[in-house]
């Protein structure tokens, strides 16, 4: 079941450059593809696109080049300040049935919002997000460009 809950509310005064080109929203927990996230991270760099994962990287350090990842692990009103300097949000999870909290923020402060393609996503953000399906790595990176 999904309980509806208001989007959070924000009041900013100054406007924040926008320096992330694409910023994904990310625990960094099982159910995230982050070797893809990474993957794409990598090819958007190629390109000249700054994109950057939030989340825990000590969850993940033994694993990955902390190159993409911020450290150390940012408090809400850094992740807020973090999402306004950002152009593009995406959140992505490997779970069919799972509303994803993340993009919720992302879209009250107004940017592009991107996420795993599911019924409960789409019946609760509808028009406000972009969908994209994991299993295809090539679209979500042309989404991205």
């Amino acid at each position: 079941s999904v309980i509806k809950t208001p989007y959070p509310k924000f009041d900013f005064k100054d406007t924040l450059k926008k320096e992330i080109d694409v910023l994904f929203l990310c625990s960094l927990n099982a159910d995230e593809p982050i070797d893809l996230i990474v993957n794409i991270c990598t090819k958007l760099r190629l390109k000249s696109i700054k994109a950057k994962i939030t989340g825990d990287f000590k969850k993940l350090q033994n694993n990955y080049d902390p190159e993409f990842f911020f450290q150390p692990y940012l408090s809400y009103d850094e992740y807020i300040n973090v999402l306004r300097k950002s152009k593009k949000a995406v959140s992505l999870t490997s779970r069919r049935k799972t509303l994803l909290f993340a993009p919720r923020e992302a879209i009250a402060l107004g940017l592009e919002c991107y996420i795993s393609d599911s019924e409960v996503n789409r019946n609760f953000y509808g028009e406000q997000a972009h969908y994209l399906n994991i299993s295809e790595p090539i679209k979500i990176l042309n989404s991205l460009t």
